[in-house]
């Protein structure tokens, strides 16, 4: 019994690791323009958010998209 309790807790818990990671736009200041140029490496479309990863001076940046509008 008290194994099925704990991977029931562990399960719930791993479930509810998502809903922890979602950030809202208040710490990204929108008034500050980043320009990056180099080649889309891979470009990802998800909810909520979509990103494109790119290469700029051999590094690679990770841009996260603004959420589409309903």
């Amino acid at each position: 019994m008290k194994v099925v309790i704990v991977r029931g807790l562990t399960l719930a818990g791993l479930m509810a690791t998502p809903a922890l990671a979602h950030h809202g736009w208040s710490s990204y200041d929108s008034t500050k323009l980043v320009t990056l140029q180099g080649p889309v490496l891979e470009s990802r479309h998800g909810n909520p958010h979509g990103s494109v990863t790119i290469e700029h001076q051999g590094k690679r940046w990770e841009a996260v998209l603004a959420p589409p509008r309903a």
